[in-house]
């Protein structure tokens, strides 16, 4: 009986160690970082193939890119070799990106074809960024804890936008966008707008704001006093574009959803 007793034990132990190789080996693992001196520079990020991506602000001096690449195994045949695009440019990060400063900009393409690698760029709070992404297989785009300027430009992307302060212009086609505002910059007008998808923004109660919300098909939605009857649900509001202040009025804030619902929220 000890005997069966130790097989079975030693045959548990086996099953389990070979379980917790498989699951290291099929979870994300980060590549090297890839660190650019960020003082008096903007950031431009252009994705085809790559549709994984989170932004976030940091204290830091630097732009600093990492990524996660669980989708294909090394190719031994590229070992000594670069990749390189049909725009003329290689992977000079290691990490399937090619990055170039001109002028104080810091151009990022994508070079890798590996969509299913989640990159992740930490971006110092007073370095500008533009993202562009123009693949139909656009994923989760997160930009967080951002307090310079921001211009988004998308086909499919959902954009999640979370302790934010603008300006920022965020266009995307068939993708929602949510957003919710730390404080609403007053240097340069916010525009966020969405043709196939809902636009769901939270600003502070105190926010000072001139506002244009439209949509075509959709409905718009508030908890704010737009000069009209303050009330503590949601309201229903019939026209199609409204126009109106936020605590006397301020800087420009655009809101706009062709075929969906708008809302605007207090925090």
């Amino acid at each position: 009986m000890k005997t069966l007793k130790i097989k079975e034990m030693k045959k548990q132990i086996w099953t389990i160690a070979v379980a917790l190789i498989f699951a290291a080996f099929s979870m994300p693992s980060f590549g090297q970082e890839y660190k650019i001196p960020a003082s008096g520079k903007s950031l431009k990020i252009n994705f085809n193939e790559i549709n994984k991506l989170e932004i976030e602000g940091t204290t830091g001096s630097e732009i600093i890119i990492t990524t996660t690449d669980r989708s294909r195994a090394k190719d031994e045949r590229a070992t000594g070799l670069k990749a390189i695009s049909s725009m003329g440019l290689e992977d000079n990060t290691g990490l399937g990106l090619s990055a170039v400063e001109k002028n104080g900009v810091v151009e990022v393409n994508s070079i890798s074809r590996n969509s299913e690698s989640r990159y992740i760029v930490k971006v110092p709070k007073n370095v500008s960024v533009k993202y562009a992404h123009n693949s139909p297989y656009g994923s989760d785009l997160k930009i967080s804890n951002l307090e310079s300027e921001l211009d988004v430009s998308s086909l499919h992307n959902d954009v999640l936008l979370l302790n934010v302060t603008g300006p920022m212009t965020i266009n995307t086609v068939h993708g929602d966008i949510d957003a919710d505002f730390t404080t609403l910059n007053q240097a340069s007008p916010t525009s966020i707008a969405s043709v196939h998808g809902h636009v769901d923004v939270s600003v502070p109660a105190s926010s000072k704001a001139e506002l244009t919300i439209k949509t075509t098909w959709g409905e718009i939605f508030t908890d704010m006093d737009i000069q009209m009857d303050t009330s503590a649900d949601m309201k229903r509001i019939s026209s199609q574009t409204v126009r109106g202040k936020l605590n006397g009025g301020g800087v420009a804030l655009m809101l706009s959803s062709t075929h969906d619902n708008i809302y605007l929220r207090k925090k």
